[in-house]
C-alpha cells in the first residue's frame, strides 16, 4: 500500500510535465477549471475505489490534475491592472 504515495508522485511530475505547459498554448482559465473538476472527480473515485489498483489509477489522474496552483499564477498575472503587472512579473 506504500507504493500508493510513489504512484501519486509520479502523477504530480507528469501533471507539471504535460499541464503546465499546455497553459501556455491554451485558455488558462478553461484548463484550470477542467482540472479542478477532473481533480474532483479523480479524489471522489479514489474515495470509492474497490482496489488498490484503481485508487491507484485514481491517485494518479488527482495528482496529475493538481498543477492547478502553477497555472493560477500567470493567469492572475496576465489578469493584473497594467500598473500592477511589472510588480507581480519576476526581477
Amino acid at each position: 500500500m506504500a507504493w500508493i504515495a510513489s504512484v501519486a508522485q509520479l502523477g504530480y511530475a507528469v501533471g507539471l510535465l504535460f499541464f503546465a505547459p499546455l497553459g501556455d498554448t491554451v485558455d488558462r482559465r478553461r484548463l484550470v477549471t477542467t482540472l479542478t473538476l477532473v481533480t474532483t472527480a479523480a479524489l471522489v473515485a479514489s474515495a470509492l475505489a474497490p482496489g488498490t489498483g484503481a485508487l491507484a489509477v485514481a491517485v494518479f489522474v488527482a495528482s496529475a490534475g493538481t498543477v492547478v496552483p502553477q497555472l493560477l499564477v500567470p493567469l492572475v498575472a496576465e489578469r493584473a491592472p497594467p500598473r500592477v503587472a511589472p510588480a507581480m512579473s519576476p526581477p
